[in-house]
């Protein structure tokens, strides 16, 4: 685990299915982890123990389940826009955009790639940081979108998606946390602004 920011906390590790490493993030003071993959080493011990596990996309299982019975059954918390994933499943509660999901965490609305795909307004310690879930990846050490494969309409994905960013560079940060990235610390505004200005898509070679 690696703490970017003051009680702002990364890790990585290979997802099983797709193949590809993914990112998660622990937010100390909020209490909340987000988008939980369990590394090869074992479940991180997280003190204080989470309150709570928010995913950006009903994608983003991964290993929530386990995190939270292994934090005493913490609740899970999916965007409302894809509970559908987990009809039946009540251990899964909902949140809204526009919701505080967490302490200084805010549900903010991508829905381009999918309608439950949401990025994350921190504000924690006097720092701003936005988290997003599959809108963008870093690809080639570069902010990207996801590949036109993995797309319905990938031109209209692409522009609305830039739209999104237009107004999330309203907002108040200064660093980016990805699903699928290294974080972007200290320029998370500025690679967010030339993304907007200069979008390119990743290349999966597939």
């Amino acid at each position: 685990m690696e703490e970017l920011l003051p009680g702002v906390w990364h890790w990585s590790a290979p997802h099983p299915r797709i193949g590809f490493r993914v990112h998660s993030h622990w937010l100390s003071d909020a209490g909340a982890v987000f988008d939980p993959i369990e590394p090869p080493e074992g479940m991180p011990e997280l003190e204080p123990a989470p309150t709570r596990i928010v995913l950006g996309c009903r994608h983003h299982l991964r290993d929530a389940e386990g995190f939270a019975a292994g934090l005493g059954g913490v609740p899970i918390l999916a965007p409302e826009a894809g509970m559908h994933e987990f009809a039946g499943d009540g251990a899964i509660g909902a949140y809204a955009v526009g919701e505080e999901v967490a302490p200084g965490v805010t549900a903010q609305p991508m829905g381009t790639i999918a309608p439950d795909d949401n990025v994350l307004h921190i504000r924690t310690r006097g720092e701003g940081l936005l988290l997003f879930a599959d809108a963008l990846l870093v690809w080639n050490g570069e902010l990207s979108f996801q590949p036109d494969f993995l797309m319905d309409d990938p031109e209209r994905v692409k522009q609305d998606t830039v739209k999104r960013i237009e107004e999330l560079l309203t907002l108040d940060f200064d660093h980016l946390l990805l699903a699928h990235g290294e974080p972007i610390i200290g320029r998370g505004r500025t690679a967010l602004s030339d993304f907007a200005e200069n979008p390119r898509s990743a290349d999966f070679g597939v």
